[in-house]
């Protein structure tokens, strides 16, 4: 569910409303829709209503975007002297967060909904020209997402996918593949049909979630196209090996890998990780911890500069972690696992798969080496994510754990329900 630091963003007024909300109410079930209708009523009569004209003409008219820059704006409106204005509501209102010593800025969620509600009504062919503007704006400065969206609101589904095709591979490597099934979802099958690109990318995102079955259908659509290489060849039976790996058919991963007893000169530098991490989990189901670091080891062979991603390099830290964790040796598991959980924050956020799946490891560890209330801060608000886009041994993992907390605190009920 939503959470009061998302409704909020951290904003101190917004949690001050919610406090007084509670004092106020008592009702801490329904505290979550209370503070959004406090904060919302917040944004409309005491921030937005507050602001002269010209500021509200621009606020509604930057609602769309979701990475916003003085000079974006400036290009919107075509007006240079908004940038003063613009940098005075980022300091003296909570309208926009922003990383400090950065003029990129982002609208609060729920003053962008008000404001996106007063953008809708403007005339469509005023909306589409803003779309229009921003999109070469995005795409100027190499934010192809970005721009993708906005060519995407604009009406023009062609432009959104040639724009959103140069930047799949990116997103999948940096662990955004809920935003490449977010196009997959909105895109016309015609024009996926149309663009070979953005195959692999969604496979890799299906491949890697609970809706793994369906990555067959573009591994099938990679394998069958006429000249494939040899590179396209490898990278679709890894994303046919994840896949079963996500639907917990080790026997299908040990058999595709036997296709390639050695990974081709020509394989793209980011799937080497994958075929090793794959390789090592083959060992451990077999059940050789020993054999599977040796895989794992084998990553660090290679030019970190040219095959690291967070994504490969975070499940490749679950491997090694999990090697020690099947051997009973919890605390040096932990040790692997903590820096490892550190750095997949840092790089993913809180709510990554990869993130939630180190996270459960790393719980269980601690766990198992007595220490009895970390873990279930390590798993807190993670197992939705889990259950959708985790390795089955993870989601088994995490519901162990718990349950095993619960009996231990003597909440036999709960053990029994989990």
């Amino acid at each position: 569910g939503v959470t009061l630091h998302e409704v909020t963003e951290g904003w101190p007024m917004g949690v001050q409303l919610a406090v007084s909300n509670l004092y106020r109410n008592g009702d801490l079930q329904g505290l979550i829709s209370s503070v959004t209708g406090d904060v919302r009523r917040y944004f409309v009569d005491s921030v937005i209503a507050s602001q002269p004209v010209d500021i509200v003409h621009l606020l509604v008219r930057i609602a769309d975007l979701e990475l916003i820059h003085p000079d974006l704006c400036a290009t919107l409106l075509g007006r240079e002297d908004i940038k003063p204005a613009l940098k005075e509501l980022q300091n003296n209102t909570p309208l926009f967060t922003h990383s400090e010593g950065s003029e990129w800025m982002r609208l609060h969620a729920l003053a962008r909904d008000i404001l996106s509600e007063r953008l809708a009504m403007l005339p469509r062919s005023e909306r589409v020209l803003l779309s229009k503007r921003a999109s070469s704006w995005y795409a100027s400065q190499g934010l192809y997402e970005d721009a993708a969206q906005q060519s995407f609101l604009a009406g023009d589904v062609e432009d959104a996918i040639a724009l959103i095709s140069n930047n799949t591979y990116e997103m999948t490597i940096h662990g955004k593949s809920n935003a490449v099934l977010s196009w997959y979802n909105r895109l016309p099958n015609k024009q996926l049909e149309e663009h070979a690109a953005f195959w692999g990318p969604v496979g890799w995102a299906l491949a890697m979630s609970d809706r793994n079955a369906q990555a067959e259908q573009f591994v099938s659509k990679i394998l069958d196209q006429e000249g494939i290489t040899e590179t396209e060849r490898f990278e679709a039976h890894l994303i046919q090996l994840t896949a079963a790996a996500f639907a917990d058919q080790i026997d299908r991963v040990e058999s595709t890998l036997d296709k390639w007893p050695t990974p081709p000169d020509t394989a793209r530098p980011g799937n080497l990780p994958i075929y090793f991490i794959s390789r090592a989990f083959v060992e451990l189901y077999k059940g050789n911890p020993d054999k599977a670091r040796q895989e794992l080891a084998l990553i660090a062979d290679l030019s970190e500069l040219d095959v690291y991603s967070p994504v490969s390099f975070g499940l490749r830290d679950y491997a090694l972690g999990t090697s020690y964790l099947w051997e009973g040796r919890n605390a040096i598991a932990a040790q692997t696992l903590q820096p490892a959980l550190i750095k997949a924050e840092m790089k993913l956020g809180r709510h990554n798969p990869v993130t939630c799946m180190l996270a459960t490891s790393l719980a269980t560890a601690l766990w198992g080496s007595g220490q009895n209330d970390e873990p279930c801060a390590l798993l807190a608000g993670r197992l939705p994510v889990l259950v959708k886009y985790g390795l089955p041994d993870s989601i088994l993992q995490a519901f162990t754990t718990l349950a095993s907390i619960a009996d231990e605190s003597g909440r036999q009920d709960k053990a029994l329900d989990l």
